[in-house]
């Protein structure tokens, strides 16, 4: 028997058709107003791919919280999307880092967004 996805809700995923931009490849939205972010996370010497991730949590006031940071360095399409989703980064009011693993992120990501927290 498959898995099945399950919150303590009870509320599922949004299908492609209901999240807010459907085509989007790294920014996912998951629940309303809620985002998470797939990002490459290369070791040995760039030939194996782990891949890390981030959530981006939409406040009442329309700025986003993320949670953890990815490395954004060569991932022009996902810097592009985040991008988008935060206009430029203006609607980013504060970035978390829950764990040093996230922490390897912090420099790429803040020389993008510089006025995060600001």
């Amino acid at each position: 028997m498959g898995a099945t996805w399950s919150n303590p809700h009870g509320v599922p995923p949004l299908l492609p058709a209901d999240r807010s931009r459907p085509d989007w490849e790294h920014v996912i939205e998951i629940s309303a107003g809620y985002f998470h972010v797939r990002a490459d996370f290369k070791v040995a010497k760039g030939l194996v791919n782990l891949t890390t991730h981030m959530s981006l949590c939409r406040l009442e006031s329309g700025d986003f919280v993320a949670i953890d940071c990815v490395d954004l360095t060569g991932q022009d399409e996902l810097k592009a999307e985040l991008d988008e989703l935060t206009e430029g980064g203006t609607r980013l009011a504060a970035v978390l880092n829950t764990h040093p693993y996230h922490s390897l992120g912090i420099d790429s990501f803040h020389a993008a967004y510089p006025a995060v927290g600001r």
